[in-house]
């Protein structure tokens, strides 16, 4: 959606009528035009905003979309805040506003677990609003927040729930984030075991443009463009040029470009060598990617998977010695079974499986993966009149 600069009505003192524009079109013009963003607030008055605090709030974020990882400026949130709070009947959006900064803030901080609680807070003021003025532009970027939230704590689903109501939203009112979303979901699906629908999820150009300044776009096309290059991996498609993302540390997905470097080295890498990064990694972040993460989760589980493919049982056994502080996935589960085979221990495999398929019983892909685990599994316990029907089902399920 294009939208008229709002440097004139700013150069004019049309203030009332730039803030109306700013209630109706914050976020799809951080997408859209975050310069001309910028530039209109950099000519706002310092004491028309000191009086405005909403405004004061959306000029930090404007500022804080080119650096992604720094958080708002305390005095400016806590002025903000304090305002919503004093208002007698404070604005949903406000509201939503002063709970999304504290949801991110506590997602970088690492407390996954106290994120997802502000994240359902959020649920409940979209669910019961009476006052939706600046919905339409707020809540795409706001479901998006919680859907990434979601997705750090391990609730994998209620993640794909809320970027798919993100997109719905966006959908409906021409947002310009529609695009975006769908990398989020992919990621979702991914992580999900369902390849086919995280394909169909991915509309954006898999290649990032190259030297892209720092941005919400940037941000946002920087996940889509590891999600992209990942769904290529589980499809088995060799790398491509350019597909790797260009810089993730800065962002609340960080973990997928390391999550992709460790699937690329089991396929066609230096296995040795990424496990060894991959450690340096989890040490370094040990604070992001603890046992109640669900990042950490996904890599410790990619440093069992690069020790096994080398032979080192004993260093991908002692990796996953911690039981994780969120739900098994079909994808962990297969993992502990794969390494419960190659350890000489079929039965605890063919347990480990059986957990998982009632677990989950879908047609995914690692629901395929586990079900040819099975059957090495039986074949190892001597039960052969069984292993044909799970090479069979496996078979259906690819074809």
């Amino acid at each position: 959606m294009e939208h008229p600069s709002q440097l004139p009505l700013v150069r004019e003192g049309r203030l009332d009528d730039f803030a109306l524009a700013i209630d109706a079109s914050f976020f799809d013009r951080a997408l859209t035009d975050p310069g001309a963003l910028l530039a209109a607030f950099d000519e706002v008055p310092t004491a028309w905003l000191d009086d405005n605090p909403r405004y004061l709030m959306a000029r930090a974020l404007a500022n804080g979309f080119k650096r992604p990882h720094t958080p708002i400026a305390e005095g400016v949130f806590v002025r903000f805040a304090e305002w919503v709070a004093s208002q007698e009947s404070p604005a949903a959006r406000d509201i939503l506003g002063v709970l999304t900064t504290r949801m991110r803030a506590l997602r970088s901080a690492g407390r996954y677990a106290d994120s997802l609680v502000t994240a359902d807070s959020i649920a409940g003021v979209i669910d019961s609003a009476e006052d939706t003025s600046g919905f339409d532009d707020v809540i795409p970027s706001t479901l998006v927040d919680m859907g990434i939230a979601r997705l750090l704590a391990g609730d994998v689903r209620g993640a794909i729930g809320a970027f798919g109501d993100a997109h719905r939203r966006a959908h409906v009112a021409g947002h310009a984030i529609v695009p975006f979303v769908g990398a989020f979901t992919a990621a979702a699906f991914l992580f999900d075991g369902n390849v086919e629908a995280a394909r169909e999820s991915l509309t954006l150009d898999p290649l990032a443009p190259a030297n892209a300044p720092p941005s919400l776009a940037a941000v946002y096309r920087e996940s889509g463009v590891a999600a992209a290059a990942l769904i290529r991996l589980e499809g088995g498609e060799r790398p491509i040029a350019g597909e790797m993302p260009p810089d993730l540390s800065h962002v609340a997905m960080w973990w997928l470009t390391e999550h992709l470097r460790a699937r690329r080295a089991l396929l066609w890498g230096d296995a040795v060598a990424a496990a060894a990064t991959l450690d340096t990694i989890l040490r370094r972040e040990s604070s992001m990617t603890g046992a109640r993460s669900f990042a950490g989760v996904v890599l410790h589980e990619d440093l069992a998977k690069l020790y096994l493919s080398t032979g080192s049982l004993s260093e991908a056994r002692a990796v996953l010695a911690a039981p994780p502080l969120v739900e098994p996935s079909e994808r962990s589960l297969a993992l502990r079974a794969r390494i419960a085979l190659a350890g000489g221990r079929p039965a605890d495999a063919r347990a480990i499986v059986i957990d998982a398929e009632s677990r989950f019983p879908r047609r995914h892909a690692t629901s395929v993966s586990l079900r040819l685990l099975r059957a090495a599994a039986e074949h190892a316990l001597g039960n052969d009149e069984v292993v044909d029907a799970h090479l069979r089902w496996a078979a259906g399920a690819i074809g």
